[in-house]
């Protein structure tokens, strides 16, 4: 599969589990169930004890299917210890060129976190293959909608203090992924092996982007935008609100 092409599978999920966990234990059991009601990739960030062995083992259990990637990856050194353990994508919070450059030598997708236009346009010209504008929830969905409609053309996923109520909106705003965190999005149900609940909530998410994707529903955002951007007494009151 060309990078290209392994960027629109993830895109046409719509969704990036990225797991952040000192209780690794469970992850590829967690991520088997995750598999079978749709999630398509996984992301295991550099961070968790034990990590290059934890890539080895999704790319041998998981299903052929699913596509395991690393995360939080912040030098070229790092990118080429993951991929040689099987890492078919590669996340880094920043932008740090020699992970581009060494993601590429192996033909690897990377995606590169960014957030201020600079940034952005500077991800693009070295050629990430996805850029992960971080944190996207202090900007909002308004903030994603304005760089889509600046940058065209880029493939977005979106993280940071992005709330899972929120992922809707993003989507609909132009983002291509919502990254969630792990096991955040369902703790307890993690720690007590429940996955069952966690494929409850994966199934939801999933309705999410399909529904966000919709045009109804990327017309009705477009539209409250626009009402939002000449409400004066809204910005008004909002403004008071805050004092």
């Amino acid at each position: 599969m060309s990078r290209h092409d392994l960027i629109q599978t993830i895109c046409d999920n719509g969704i990036m589990p990225c797991w952040r966990a000192d209780d690794s234990s469970a992850i590829i059991d967690a991520s088997k169930a995750l598999a079978d009601v749709g999630f398509n990739n996984v992301e295991l960030t550099m961070t968790m004890p034990g990590n290059l062995r934890l890539i080895e083992r999704a790319v041998a259990e998981l299903p052929a299917s699913t596509i395991v990637g690393a995360g939080t990856v912040l030098d070229a050194e790092t990118a080429r210890a993951a991929i040689l353990a099987g890492a078919r994508y590669v996340v880094s919070p920043a932008l740090v060129p020699e992970v581009v450059t060494m993601c590429h030598r192996y033909d690897v997708p990377v995606v590169i976190g960014a957030y201020s236009p600079t940034e952005i346009l500077a991800a693009k010209t070295l050629g990430a293959d996805m850029i992960k504008i971080y944190p996207a929830g202090i900007g909002g969905p308004s903030f994603i909608a304005e760089v889509c409609s600046v940058f065209k053309g880029i493939r977005t996923a979106v993280a940071g203090c992005v709330l899972l109520g929120d992922i809707g909106d993003f989507i609909a705003a132009g983002a291509d992924v919502g990254v969630i965190g792990m096991p955040q999005i369902a703790r307890e149900a993690y720690a007590e092996r429940r996955f069952d609940e966690m494929q409850r909530i994966a199934k939801r998410l999933l309705d999410v982007v399909r529904e966000a994707r919709t045009p109804e529903a990327m017309r009705r955002r477009a539209d409250d935008a626009a009402k939002r951007y000449v409400d004066l007494d809204g910005a008004k009151q909002r403004a008071a609100a805050t004092r």
